[in-house]
């Protein structure tokens, strides 16, 4: 992976109980059809996630085109590191 990247995770997925961290009460970048954000860059080891503790904060920092704000009452993510490691395995 020679750049960063933008991914998306649906809802439904990242909301399965899962071991490792989440976020809890996160207002979060999300596209519509595809879901909500990740950022993972070529020299991270964890993706970074497009949310924040309020709606303003997301719109404001996060405006990605065809992006809305989404409030997921948790997330866990070791579903996006897993599609991130995934990502960052491609050439």
């Amino acid at each position: 992976m020679k750049k960063g990247v933008v991914f998306h995770i649906k809802p439904e997925l990242v909301a399965v109980p899962i071991d490792g961290d989440c976020y809890a009460n996160r207002w979060w970048m999300s596209h519509p059809e595809k879901g909500i954000a990740f950022y993972i860059g070529p020299n991270c080891l964890y993706p970074a996630p497009q949310c924040h503790h309020t709606k303003s904060a997301v719109e404001r920092v996060f405006g990605f085109p065809d992006h809305i704000p989404l409030f997921m009452p948790v997330v866990f993510a070791t579903h996006a590191l897993r599609e991130a490691r995934r990502i960052q395995k491609e050439p």
